[in-house]
């Protein structure tokens, strides 16, 4: 019979040492033929190494997406079509303000906070649209990535000067 204890292999029926070769080959065969194989441990720790693997691949996939670019992308298209669909224009000076640009005055002397952040949404025609869209896609990707999801958004905000200047 071959037995172990604390990793020290002997066996009764020769002769009660350390196994010899022939030993390890009978041994080796009862490791691979019973129930209670070591390969399961291995089989089952490689496997559940994967599933972390692809688990972390898709958690981190998902924090390098630059979801906040797409994001502002989205408003300031949405914005300009309201203001378009709104006033027929987005190039009046009135209009702007009645959405919401910056006006340090208003700011100030009627507490209109909110504009600070919604001036950073405002565009003045469609090429001003365009320029600020296409810098923010391809510009946006690179720093959102580098950067994180919040400090982009950071950035985003203070880039117009919005909070800086009043």
């Amino acid at each position: 019979m071959l037995k172990s204890y604390w990793g020290m292999r002997t066996c009764f029926d020769q002769c009660q040492r350390r196994p010899c070769n022939n030993c390890l080959d009978i041994y080796h065969d009862y490791l691979v033929n019973s129930s209670f194989r070591r390969t399961n441990y291995s089989e089952k720790r490689d496997l559940m190494q994967k599933k972390f693997q692809s688990f972390n691949q898709s958690k981190a996939s998902l924090t390098r997406m630059p979801f906040m670019t797409y994001f502002f992308l989205a408003v300031n298209i949405i914005v300009y079509v309201v203001t378009l669909w709104r006033f027929g224009t987005t190039e009046n000076t009135f209009a702007l303000l009645l959405m919401g640009a910056k006006y340090s005055p208003l700011i100030i002397a009627e507490q209109e906070w909110w504009r600070l952040l919604t001036a950073a949404f405002l565009h003045i025609g469609v090429q001003h649209l365009l320029m600020n869209g296409i810098t923010l896609y391809f510009l946006g990707q690179e720093l959102e990535t580098i950067m994180g999801h919040w400090r982009f958004t950071f950035v985003y905000f203070s880039r117009s000067g919005s909070v800086i200047k009043i």
